[in-house]
């Protein structure tokens, strides 16, 4: 089984209990035994990324850091006429940033809620710069890493059947997974 923590500091705790509890079995006995894995949520699903990168399940892209990505957000404010309005550029960046990955993590196919997106000034003035993030992403070869978590998604459920079948494409994949320590796991990381 492997067991994910949504931090390092847990992984590390949870890692040594373990270990404990092993050690406490054997009751003195010369033994050994595997070594547990636990792993951070992030850490884990950087190493699936790569994993599905390199047997072609995914678009190879480079997961960007936070401040690579608002970045990002920021080339996306300018020249909109909202900008002239803001105060700041760079916390208007942060918060779009913010709101695009709770959309990401709640599941929501923000296509699907254009016009109500635009039933509003704020809510339309995000959209937009929605839109011309990910234009702006879809161009280099990056990717923020809520939208790889979705995009890894859609691979697995789009081949769900080849999880059945002989030929499968997510062999990598453990056999049991545990969510330990979260106190609510998001839809998008209960999900995958």
């Amino acid at each position: 089984c492997l067991f994910i923590t949504p931090n390092t500091r847990l992984a590390s705790q949870l890692r040594e209990l373990l270990n404990a509890i092993y050690y406490y079995y054997l009751n003195d006995e010369a033994g050994c035994w595997e070594t547990p894995q636990v792993m951070p949520f992030d850490a884990w699903f950087q190493s699936l990324w790569n994993t599905a990168v390199l047997s072609s399940i995914v678009e190879p892209k480079l997961l960007l850091s936070s401040p690579q990505d608002l970045h990002y957000w920021e080339q996306s404010l300018e020249g909109t006429a909202a900008l002239e309005s803001l105060l700041s550029k760079h916390s208007a960046a942060v918060q779009a940033q913010q709101a695009y990955l709770l959309l990401n993590q709640s599941l929501i196919p923000c296509n699907e809620h254009k016009l109500v997106f635009e039933s509003q000034i704020d809510s339309a003035s995000f959209y937009q710069w929605m839109v011309r993030y990910e234009s702006l992403i879809d161009q280099t070869d990056y990717c923020a890493q809520s939208t790889a978590q979705c995009r890894l998604l859609d691979a697995m459920r789009s081949q769900k059947d080849a999880l059945i079948s002989d030929d499968n494409h997510f062999d990598f994949l453990p056999s049991a997974i545990a969510l330990v320590g979260f106190t609510a796991p998001n839809a998008l990381q209960s999900a995958i």
